[in-house]
Formats: structure tokens, C-alpha cells, sequence
């Protein structure tokens, strides 16, 4: 490069998402390991035979390919993980709630989504999310209140439905 050293202006480059192969002058291990951390698929040493250069590019899209690939599997199971996390926890909170099994919470859950015409990852988002709000909430240092004499509030309870819809479930 004419302005330094390729690897450093790779993470620019790498926002494109496009393959990056270096050539360079310098073959040491560690100028190699640089590269491939900044990203490129592949690497040359100057002067490059351009019978061997095809074929190599060739190898480094395939291997850009594989890596794109990769990466857009990993994120679809994440979501795949972080969707079955949510509907968890919003049976863990149905279970703890309303004092019932795990298939009538989730059974619960599924009624509501479909009474509410709502599909049921949302609907277990939802709870989700509103049961980790609901958490970060009491986990704040209660305030003193000068209407105490200066005493701590008394922190939050779990809610619970009373005895009698619980009974009902």
C-alpha cells in the first residue's frame, strides 16, 4: 500500500463485505497472521505467477462464500436460540404466576396468542421482555422516604393472582 500497511485499513474495507486478499512483499508468519485477522481470505507474495493467481482467487471467493454462509447460519440459529429463550421464560413466568405445570402454562400461553391473533414467539417476546423490565425494576436500591423517617420502601413482591383464579386455572 502506499500509505501503510493493509491491514489496517482492512476494517474499513471489511464494512463492504467484500473478500479481501493481500499481496505483500513480506511473507513472515506474523505479517500473515495480521491479514488473516483484518479478514482476507487470501494471501500473495509478490511476484505473483499469474497461472497461479487464478485459480487462488478462485479458492478465496469459495472460501469468502463459505464464510458468508457461515455467518448468516450462526446468526439464524441465534434467533432461533433467543426465540426459544423467550418462550422459556414466558412459561417460567406463566408456571410461577398462576402455580400450574409447564404444558398448562405453555397451553395457556398458545390460547392467548391465538385468541389475540398474535403469533406465539411474539407474544412470548413480549412477556419476556416485560418480565426482564419488571426484574431490572427491583433490582434498584429502594429509595428512603422522608414519610418513613428516612426508612427504606419496602421492596416489590412477585405479584400472584389470588387463591381463588388460581383454583380456577
Amino acid at each position: 500500500m502506499f500509505d501503510g500497511e493493509g491491514s489496517v485499513h482492512a476494517a474499513e474495507w471489511a464494512k463492504l463485505e467484500l473478500p479481501l486478499v493481500f499481496m505483500s512483499a513480506d511473507g513472515t508468519s506474523d505479517r500473515v497472521r495480521r491479514a488473516v485477522d483484518a479478514g482476507a481470505v487470501g494471501y500473495f507474495l509478490k511476484t505473483v505467477d499469474p497461472i497461479q493467481l487464478v485459480p487462488a482467487v478462485h479458492v478465496a471467493l469459495e472460501r469468502s462464500r463459505e464464510r458468508a454462509a457461515l455467518a448468516a447460519e450462526v446468526n439464524r440459529l441465534r434467533d432461533v436460540v433467543d426465540g426459544n429463550n423467550d418462550l422459556g421464560v414466558a412459561v417460567g413466568v406463566l408456571m410461577a404466576q398462576r402455580g400450574v405445570p409447564r404444558s398448562a402454562a405453555f397451553e395457556t400461553l398458545r390460547q392467548h396468542a391465538r385468541r389475540s391473533r398474535q403469533r406465539l414467539s411474539a407474544v412470548a417476546s413480549e412477556i419476556s421482555s416485560l418480565a426482564t423490565r419488571l426484574y431490572d425494576i427491583q433490582s434498584i436500591p429502594p429509595a428512603k422516604d422522608e414519610r418513613l423517617g428516612g426508612r427504606a420502601l419496602r421492596p416489590l413482591r412477585p405479584l400472584r393472582p389470588p387463591r381463588a383464579l388460581m383454583r380456577k386455572a
